[in-house]
């Protein structure tokens, strides 16, 4: 069972999360974190499990990916946004003189 509030009001929800807990496990279901799951499943890389794998050389996180895409996004934003500027800069400078 995975959870989140998403900015809601989730009063309701907490207050009967207790009751869905108890009928889930009377029908033999079990919680753990996220942790203990992944050590349970013997196909799972034990640094995974535990939390501290190391990428390969040259590899990225897929964390990484997002935040190098925005990046070349904003930077090439910014390009043309300083580009643009300075033309217009320029523009009003000859346009004074």
């Amino acid at each position: 069972m995975l959870a989140a509030d998403g900015g809601a009001n989730v009063a309701a929800e907490l207050e009967a999360l207790p009751y869905i807990i108890q009928k889930l496990q009377a029908q033999g279901y079990r919680f753990l974190t996220l942790s203990e799951l992944m050590q349970t499943d013997a196909t799972i890389p034990e640094s995974i499990a535990r939390g501290d794998a190391k990428m390969p050389e040259g590899c990225t996180w897929p964390t990484g990916l997002s935040a190098g895409l925005a990046a070349q996004t904003g930077a090439s934003a910014s390009s043309g946004t300083a580009g643009a500027t300075s033309a217009g800069k320029d523009e009003s400078a000859s346009g004074g003189e």
